[in-house]
């Protein structure tokens, strides 16, 4: 039997009741390593409370690095502001750096003796250099491959072609993130990455030239159980259609997805003499997505909410027209855990070994997606092959047992 792997992970979300897909993400890579052995969790942010879970042997909480009041923290606001220009400050990065919080951490993984380190996320990463040293190594856990995607993003909202201070200001913030993440990528001992597209995009953006291991997002299928609804081989009503969108709306392609569905994906339906009711369940949602639903009460925006999982237990279809974004789509692991249909972008099922057709219906305009929501939601034994085959494939590649078998092989390989 080999020996037991003692693991620190750093990370900005608790270790438990996780809430959204880096939180989500998180939870999985610690209830894996938690079979290699110990594993302790180091939070920046969230309150650690009296609780004991057994998964982790401890967890430890330090309060997000915060500016005094007053005029000392308005020039440290401005200080930040200034070197946002020259592009060494990000707002991703930055606010969760501190020097003091850097030299507890040290002191924390030499009298650990961990042999593994995780850091969750680019956020995260200014604490990298802080924790190499020794026999450890150091295991970089990228959520999403972020200077290509926000420079994607940024480009897409027009914050690349505005004024010429938020332009100026989006460039060098560009910039300082692209030195960030390939410094962290390339001198990590591990990068996990999401997807097959996030792995090619490692090596040609930021050069990676050593071990890279795919670790899809994942989702804890024996939940699902415990929320039994209506089978996908029912038939369901004949109205109204119910569409379902989870994410989470601050994020900038969670909202343009979110106000495509308003503006455009519910009135196609619609035109078809269709009655249809959209759920977006999620925290962060924007004043946009309330001024496009209007006085629409069929429309619900939910906030915050504990699980997206009894969302899912009425019949209900999960369309992702998502058109910018990186990562794996866990909203759609979640409908295939829960026998539920997806129509989705070839953008939104990015990531995800899924197949048109056989798995998920992909489709890309508004007016296809309203036509292919109309098929499913009348077709009992279509629904019902997609959803059989999806739930298949998400047992077999895309459930913690599957991301744990990953793990252990990467640091086996590694």
């Amino acid at each position: 039997m080999s020996r037991p792997i003692t693991t620190l992970v750093l990370s900005r979300f608790p270790p438990h009741r996780p809430k959204g897909g880096a939180a989500l993400r998180n939870c999985q890579n610690i209830h894996a390593l938690s079979q290699l052995g110990p594993v302790d969790v180091v939070t920046i942010g969230p309150e650690a409370p009296s609780i004991e879970l057994p998964f982790i042997r401890s967890w430890t909480s330090f309060p997000a690095p915060s500016d005094p009041g007053g005029a000392i923290g308005g020039m440290r606001r401005l200080a930040r502001k200034v070197r946002s220009l020259s592009g060494y400050h990000h707002p991703l990065v930055s606010p969760y750096y501190s020097r003091e919080i850097a030299r507890q951490l040290q002191q924390r993984v030499h009298n650990g003796h961990h042999d593994l380190i995780v850091i969750e996320e680019l956020s995260l990463a200014l604490y990298a250099p802080d924790l190499r040293g020794g026999d450890r190594r150091v295991v970089f856990d990228a959520h999403n491959i972020e200077s290509p995607l926000r420079a994607q993003i940024a480009e897409k909202v027009g914050h690349l072609r505005g004024g010429l201070l938020t332009s100026l200001r989006t460039k060098a913030q560009l910039r300082c993130l692209r030195r960030i993440e390939n410094s962290v990528i390339a001198r990590s001992d591990l990068v996990w990455v999401c997807s097959h597209e996030d792995a090619a995009m490692a090596r040609r953006v930021c050069h990676r030239t050593r071990s890279t291991t795919v670790l899809p997002n994942g989702v804890n299928v024996g939940e699902y159980a415990s929320y039994p609804g209506r089978s996908s081989a029912d038939s369901w009503p004949a109205g109204p259609i119910t569409l379902t969108f989870p994410g989470t709306f601050g994020y900038a392609p969670n909202e343009q997805a979110a106000l495509c569905l308003i503006r455009e994906i519910v009135p196609a339906i619609r035109a078809r003499d269709r009655k249809v009711r959209l759920v977006l369940v999620g925290r962060d949602p924007t004043e946009a997505m309330h001024q496009a639903r209007g006085l629409d009460t069929d429309i619900e925006i939910t906030g915050a909410v504990e699980s997206v999982l009894p969302y899912l237990r009425a019949p209900t279809i999960v369309v992702v027209p998502l058109q910018t974004g990186g990562g794996t789509r866990l909203k759609i692991l979640e409908a295939f855990a829960a026998d539920r249909p997806v129509v989705s972008t070839t953008k939104g099922v990015e990531g995800i070994e899924a197949v048109d057709g056989a798995h998920l219906l992909v489709r890309e305009s508004p007016q296809s997606i309203a036509d292919a929501v109309l098929h499913l939601w009348e077709t009992p034994t279509e629904r019902h092959r997609l959803c059989a085959a999806a739930s298949s494939l998400v047992r077999e590649r895309y459930s913690w047992e599957a991301a744990a078998r990953t793990i252990a092989a990467s640091l086996r390989e590694s």
